[in-house]
């Protein structure tokens, strides 16, 4: 047998993807009634204004952006990294709302 027939060592580091690793059982495991278990929203009232939050803010942001265009006087696009931004960065403090509301 030749030693390019060998197969090859796989090394792992070590906290990455092992046991060890502190992302294991993160959000991305679990299913979505665990998800809804965790917030625990239990009132409508808190449902709604979550909601209505979250419109708010992507609200503005598009309307943020339609002025930005219209006032630069050139064909400006927005592009899909600009929106992944905001929504992503909005979205932390969107669920840092959330847990705060938990706490109550």
């Amino acid at each position: 047998m030749d030693h390019r027939d060998e197969p090859m060592p796989v090394y792992k580091k070590p906290g990455l993807g092992g046991k060890n690793s502190p992302r294991e059982g993160s959000l991305n495991g679990q299913s979505m009634a665990d998800i809804v278990a965790l917030i625990n929203l239990s009132s409508e009232e808190r449902k709604v204004k979550l909601v209505s939050k979250y419109v708010n803010i992507i609200s503005e942001f598009i309307l943020h952006k339609a002025r930005e265009i219209s006032n630069g006087g050139e064909n400006q696009e927005v592009s899909a990294d600009d929106i992944e931004k905001v929504i992503v960065s909005e979205g932390l403090f969107f669920l840092s709302d959330i847990i705060s509301l938990n706490k109550q």
